[in-house]
Parts: C-alpha cells; sequence; structure tokens
C-alpha cells in the first residue's frame, strides 16, 4: 500500500495537475479568442462555436479536480504508516 500511494503520487503530481493545467489555459484562451472573434462553423450558422470549445478545459478542470483528490488520498495514505 505505500509503494502504491507513493507511486500515485508522484505520477499525479508529476503527470496529471501539470499536463491538466495546461490544457485548461491553453482551452480557456482558445475559447476566449473563438468568443472575441465570434467564431462559427463554415457550413452552419451556429454561433456557439465558443462554448463547444469552453467544454475542453472544463473537462479537464473536472479531471484536475479528481487528479487533487487521488493525490490527497495517496498523501494520506502516506502518512498513515
Amino acid at each position: 500500500p505505500q509503494a502504491n500511494a507513493a507511486i500515485e503520487l508522484a505520477g499525479t503530481t508529476l503527470v496529471l495537475l501539470p499536463l491538466c493545467a495546461v490544457v485548461v489555459a491553453d482551452g480557456i484562451d482558445s475559447a476566449w479568442r473563438s468568443f472575441q472573434q465570434g467564431e462559427r462553423w463554415a457550413d452552419t450558422a451556429w454561433v456557439l462555436q465558443w462554448s463547444v470549445r469552453a467544454w475542453v478545459p472544463l473537462g479537464f478542470l473536472l479531471l484536475m479536480c479528481a487528479g487533487l483528490a487521488s493525490a490527497l488520498r495517496a498523501i494520506l495514505a502516506l502518512a498513515k504508516k
């Protein structure tokens, strides 16, 4: 259990959280630019393309929250001994 918790903590903090942070930051920027430019798909008149682009950073933000919960669980498991 100690080794599993250490691996989970390392993987979460070194891989998952930084990846999610980059995708959230870039996704918010992309959605904001799409909103400002009034971007729409070529074959439709649907003007809400920015709302579809906003789902990507939202999903990764939720994944980041789950990763934080997993990291806290691993920290508690390591602290128990």
